[in-house]
């Protein structure tokens, strides 16, 4: 058995330390906390530590010899990440120049070895282009979004419709209020060109409902097949061994190996109800996104769960509260 890693986690926001801590506690290491730089510093005195998770936005870092230190400590592959941030791969013009810039860059790790959040559904966006001579929003328009009826998802929300586009918020920590998001981050969604394979689509609950009808029916939707039940019991199954999944556990962004959870094929999947910290079911299958969107789908219940939030640092995990509040509402289960 491999020794327990040990892990520090500076940070000044709670929300954050303690989504950390989630991660960390269903697999094999030991996790401390450090609400700033001198806090960090300490502890760091007294123990030595595998690896260090960093907000290196947080002021009181400027300057300091922590930072130094820190990065001194970070894996090779923490240095990587900085060379596909530094490369500015989506501001390119399609996915030919995504990949013409992901090209010069190298591997954090050898394949297979360790999970990830990374750049990999969008370069599997990119083999799509190539293998259909399509491209990928042709593709999803014709062979997905089609055939389900799914009218009002999008890479480019058509003119007419822009005016039920709901706007993204920022919570801003100091005045503790929302806000818009800042002009150098805000996103356009009209004449997009460069189609995301990770991420990017527009859409709504009834839509989103829709594809994940498709999914919790084994691949089909009012008669309509999109994917084989084998293929949607293979993309859901667990993918990852004990070892793959402790070497990704302390990634940012944040890993989703929450405790319980193991991961499909572009699915995050319930495997340890009892270790989740919320009601669930084992085999349940979802994801989430950067603004606290949330998507699950529990076989054993026929449950579909969709949250369409619209608030990036959100305060309070509301994804979380759903889930609680939902299986909370349940009375005929599906195994009764």
């Amino acid at each position: 058995m491999n020794n327990p890693a040990n892990i520090l986690i500076v940070d000044d926001e709670e929300v954050v330390r303690l989504s950390h801590l989630r991660s960390l506690q269903s697999v094999n290491c030991n996790a401390q906390v450090a609400v700033d730089g001198i806090q960090a510093l300490q502890v760091m005195e007294q123990q030595a530590f595998d690896v260090i998770l960093l907000d290196l936005r947080m002021p009181d870092l400027d300057g300091m010899e922590v930072l130094r230190t820190i990065k001194d400590k970070w894996p090779d592959s923490e240095v990587v990440d900085g060379l596909y941030r530094d490369a500015e791969l989506f501001a390119g013009a399609d996915l030919d120049d995504f990949v013409s810039k992901l090209a010069k860059l190298p591997l954090s790790f050898e394949p297979g070895t360790r999970y990830h959040y990374s750049v990999a559904f969008d370069v599997l966006g990119a083999v799509i282009e190539k293998l259909s001579g399509q491209s990928l929003d042709v593709f999803f328009r014709e062979r997905i979004f089609l055939p389900l009826k799914m009218h009002d998802t999008f890479f480019s929300v058509p003119d007419e419709k822009l005016d039920r586009l709901a706007s993204n918020h920022y919570w801003d920590r100091e005045q503790s209020a929302l806000t818009l998001p800042p002009p150098e981050v805000a996103r356009s969604y009209s004449g997009v060109t460069l189609f995301s394979g990770g991420g990017g689509l527009v859409s709504t609950a009834m839509d989103y409902m829709v594809f994940c009808e498709m999914l919790r029916n084994g691949g089909s939707y009012n008669g309509t097949r999109i994917l084989g039940p084998k293929t949607i019991q293979y993309m859901t199954a667990d993918h990852l061994t004990p070892e793959v999944r402790f070497n990704g556990a302390s990634d940012f962004p944040e890993s989703h190996l929450y405790k319980g959870q193991s991961n499909g094929l572009g699915f995050g999947v319930m495997m340890e109800p009892a270790l989740s910290d919320v009601i669930s079911s084992a085999g349940a299958y979802s994801w989430g996104g950067a603004s606290g969107t949330k998507f699950w789908i529990d076989p054993e219940e026929d449950l579909v769960a969709i949250l369409m939030t619209q608030l990036m640092w959100a305060p309070i995990d509301t994804r979380y509260q759903m889930k609680i509040a939902t299986y909370q509402a349940l009375t005929d289960l599906g195994n009764d």
